[in-house]
């Protein structure tokens, strides 16, 4: 498990890889880990800005949405 100097690397990577690009499709990897993505909301809006709280990576997107994930 990361720990926070890591999850802040990670995050710094991240925003210059993907600020401002749009989502284009959502993949599961691990059956069961997200929720019914079907009619996902999501699709097409543009990554707005990447925070970090503890662990938890925030993608703040165009809309107000905000996609979560924990390292």
């Amino acid at each position: 498990m990361p720990e926070l100097p890591e999850v802040e690397t990670v995050r710094q990577s991240l925003e210059t890889l993907i600020l401002g690009a749009r989502i284009q499709a959502i993949h599961e990897l691990t059956p069961g880990v997200l929720l019914d993505w079907s009619d996902c909301p999501v699709h097409g809006l543009a990554i707005c800005a990447i925070r970090r709280r503890g662990k938890y990576l925030l993608l703040d997107l165009e809309r107000g949405e905000t996609l979560v994930a924990h390292l």
